[in-house]
């Protein structure tokens, strides 16, 4: 339903109030927003409201873009947001019926119907008694009932309510907050900016924590303060843990089970494994056939010019090896001998 993009927001004296703020808020959330005193909060619920316009990004409510809406239409939609203000802002001169049919006046709804709304209204926040009375005769919590009824007449989708206990005791801010939930739970959502942390802690809502312009956290089912997420409800854990994954799984302690369902796998669904070893196998078969059955003719002559020049060479090494020849008669001189008489030489000559 609510959705922010990128927001930046800098005033004119160069107060970066937000820095890119990006969330998003379902139908019928209840979120509280917390923040420190100038951590841009108020800023981002004025956003929302459209009382301030974003320097950058965009601010999405059910797929419209009111950032970037025209100002005559800004009215038109603040008629679907019921706003709750910290101060009342009740008109002293009027009764509470008064007040609370004054937001349906501006709008144009017929007397008689209008009427009946504010009855109903009344009745939801307990001040049917109270109906005539002006708004200094009533007590702070009061008061603050007769605001939230003129936030609910038109059954807007989404109440926004700034600080709405911060002025008043800790037992009617619990029953300011029963009430906002009781309205959130036929459908309407609800964004809570607030520093009582008391009631933040009790409530186990949806936190979201800015600061500096940027928000920190962003946690349901969560306290003013960060909590770790075993110290929570039971309830509150199974929101965070998925269903598929159970205890077992993250612990890693029951691994025999996987095992199992490794060892038979459905034939319908074969593992990745199993079809990578089936088309390596035959790859290789193929690999040792086609070297061994099919050499290629380049190779052949290769190897043939190769033992070629072996015999050459070892036929070259045989005649290195062998001895010279010599006569028979050891008393014979050979013609290599550089004793022998030249008078033998002339006789065989003769």
């Amino acid at each position: 339903m609510i959705r922010f993009e990128n927001v930046h927001k800098t005033y004119k004296t160069g107060t970066d109030a937000l820095r890119g703020v990006t969330f998003s808020i379902r139908d019928g959330e209840f979120v509280f927003v917390i923040g420190k005193s100038g951590s841009g909060k108020s800023t981002l619920m004025k956003c929302i409201t459209r009382e301030e316009k974003p320097t950058e990004g965009m601010v999405i409510i059910d797929k419209y873009c009111i950032s970037k809406m025209p100002r005559a239409l800004v009215p038109i939609l603040r008629r679907q947001i019921g706003i709750i203000y910290q101060d009342f802002r009740l008109i002293e001169t009027k009764t509470v019926r008064e007040n609370i049919a004054f937001a349906g006046e501006i709008i144009g709804v017929p007397r008689k119907k209008l009427m009946q709304m504010v009855d109903i209204v009344l009745g939801a926040v307990g001040l049917r008694d109270k109906a005539d009375s002006l708004p200094q005769e009533l007590s702070g919590g009061e008061q603050q009932r007769v605001a939230i009824a003129r936030a609910m007449l038109n059954s807007p989708k989404l109440i926004v309510a700034d600080e709405p206990t911060g002025n008043l005791d800790p037992e009617t801010s619990e029953s300011i907050m029963a009430l906002l939930s009781e309205i959130n739970r036929t459908g309407t959502t609800v964004i809570v900016c607030t520093h009582d942390s008391n009631l933040v802690d009790r409530m186990k809502k949806r936190v979201i924590e800015v600061d500096d312009g940027l928000i920190i956290r962003d946690e349901k089912g969560s306290g003013y303060t960060a909590e770790e997420k075993h110290s929570l409800p039971q309830s509150m854990i199974d929101e965070f843990v998925p269903e598929v994954v159970s205890l077992s799984e993250i612990t890693g302690v029951q691994e025999p089970a996987k095992e199992e369902k490794k060892e038979e796998p459905l034939p319908e669904f074969p593992s990745e494994e199993t079809e990578v070893k089936e088309e390596k196998k035959p790859a290789k078969v193929e690999e040792k056939i086609t070297v061994v059955a099919t050499p290629s003719p380049k190779k052949e002559k290769k190897a043939e010019k190769k033992e070629a020049k072996k015999e050459e060479k070892k036929d070259e090494k045989k005649d290195e090896k062998l001895p010279p020849k010599k006569n028979e008669d050891p008393d014979f001189p050979s013609d290599e001998d550089p004793d022998f008489p030249s008078e033998i030489k002339e006789d065989k000559d003769k």
